[in-house]
Parts: structure tokens; sequence; C-alpha cells
């Protein structure tokens, strides 16, 4: 079934044409990157409902090929793109509701992506609800933070350089 996501690829600085797409149901979130290397780019949704990542790799005419899923543990219900084992390619992250942790899939390359790895946030019942990458603490390497809602926690993980995150800290929000 095609879903209510639409997308525009513009190649002359201006909109086609829509063009739908398949997807899983529920997409929380949209990031876009050239996965493949063809410089044409390409698309990833995180499809909190179906608990997968759908990859659409761009044709660079407004259309693209069916899309490749990632399995995902839970709900992932945010996305983002970092280059996490410092390879020149870009690699994407999503925040998981349903489980408290987050994924990380590595790129090959070639827009095919090695097994996810997880990490927890830390807290149960937490719900993470946004991700975003940086280099946090300025060492070149891309580290990775997590808001989860429920327990107004950000856990962050800092990144290794070889693809790894490793020490995780939790900052507790005040409310006021």
């Amino acid at each position: 079934m095609i879903q209510d996501f639409r997308y525009f690829w513009a190649l002359q600085g201006s909109f086609g044409s829509t063009t739908n797409v398949i997807s899983g149901a529920a997409k929380f979130g949209t990031v876009s990157t050239d996965f493949d290397g063809d410089s044409k780019m390409d698309l990833a949704t995180a499809n909190m409902s179906t608990c997968d990542v759908s990859i659409f790799l761009g044709a660079g005419n407004g259309t693209s090929s069916s899309p490749i899923s990632y399995t995902v543990p839970s709900a992932p219900n945010a996305i983002c793109l970092a280059d996490f084992n410092l390879n020149g390619k870009p690699d994407f992250a999503t925040a998981n509701a349903g489980n408290d942790n987050m994924s990380v899939f590595k790129n090959n390359g070639n827009g095919i992506f090695a097994p996810q790895v997880l990490y927890s946030t830390g807290t149960t019942g937490s719900i993470p609800s946004a991700i975003v990458s940086s280099n946090f603490n300025n060492d070149g390497k891309t580290d990775l933070a997590v808001s989860n809602s429920f327990a107004a926690i950000i856990s962050v993980r800092l990144g290794t350089g070889g693809g790894a995150l490793a020490i995780k800290c939790s900052l507790r929000l005040l409310r006021g």
C-alpha cells in the first residue's frame, strides 16, 4: 500500500512532481544523504509501528529503489545521520521508544548496512524520543545523545572512533 509519505528531489533548483513511495506505517523521522556513493540523494525513514527503518536509494530523477528494510527492536521514533566509524560513509542511528535503547547501523559504503549495534539509554521506561549526533567532547569522534521524554533525562554515549559508543552519562533535566 502507498503510505502518505511524499518527497521531492529537485535537480534544477525547483520542485518536481510528487512521488509516492512505499514505507512502513507511522513514520517518525526522515533523513536524506547519499548512502551508496553515487552522488544521488537517498532517504531513510524510521517507521515506528513496523519497527524498522526503510532505505530508499535515489535514482537522481525523482524516483527511488524499492525500500531496503532494517529491523530495529521496538518503535524507532527518531533517526539521525553520522559517520560513527570515521570511514567517510554516512551511518544512521535510531532512538527506540519501546525498548529504551538506541540502534547504530554502519554503512558498508554501497547503501547496505551492517547489523545494528544496540546501546541502552540506561533508564527503564525512559521512552527515547529524539536523537542527535555530534562531537560533544571535542575529541574528533562522533557521539550520540538521546532525549528520554518520560524520564526527563538526556543519555549521552561517547564515540570511540571505531564505530562503537562507550562511556554513557545521563543529564537529568530540572522542571520548573
